[in-house]
């Protein structure tokens, strides 16, 4: 997942299909500074739409040079512990049980 609650192959299955190359990584298709997608045929005027909301979504974003890095958002500082992972897990000690079996 790079940004929002779902990856965007999920969110935009439609243009994923279409893409030419769906393997490209976000430094290919955005390192320009504008949002190249190559598609395997034109859009129709309902997916040009669905490319109209991804470009704003994805320009939404600053891209720097560098490596990525994880952050873990349920701990403090951004780093993982097992005390975290363990309230995230209990909800401030109400037990999902669920969670409980991972």
């Amino acid at each position: 997942m790079w940004i929002g609650d779902c990856p965007l192959s999920v969110e935009f299955n439609q243009l994923y299909k279409y893409c030419r190359d769906p393997n490209s990584s976000v430094n290919d298709v955005c390192g320009s500074g504008l949002v190249q997608i190559e598609f395997r045929r034109p859009l129709i005027e309902e997916e040009v739409g669905e490319w109209l909301r991804l470009v704003e979504i994805v320009n939404q974003v600053d891209i720097t040079p560098g490596m990525d890095e994880s952050l873990w958002v349920f701990g403090k500082k951004g780093r993982y512990t097992t005390k975290s992972l363990y309230e995230a897990m209990t909800f401030g000690r109400v037990k999902d049980r669920l969670m409980m079996k991972i």
